[in-house]
């Protein structure tokens, strides 16, 4: 995915330092289900199903991740609370 916009274009932001940062934008894993939706409503944006495959797979890292925490807490997890 090539993210070709940037924030404050023309209202003198620095093109370079904006594509420095393009990788923090790419590492979150929202970022190809919001382009996914402006592509679907508005006909802009791209989909990008590796992005996608990304997005899916880090939610089930956290959902798994979450789960085992809290079966390993949940016998003391109301005290900690």
């Amino acid at each position: 995915m090539t993210y070709d916009r940037c924030p404050g274009n023309g209202n003198g932001f620095a093109m370079d330092k904006c594509y420095t940062f393009t990788w923090i934008i790419l590492a979150n894993p929202m970022t190809p289900v919001v382009e996914a939706f402006r592509y679907a409503f508005l006909g802009a944006g791209t989909v990008d199903l590796g992005g996608l495959l990304y997005s899916f797979v880090f939610m089930l890292v956290v959902v798994f991740l979450g789960t085992f925490v809290f079966n390993r807490i949940k016998q003391t997890f109301m005290d900690t609370v």
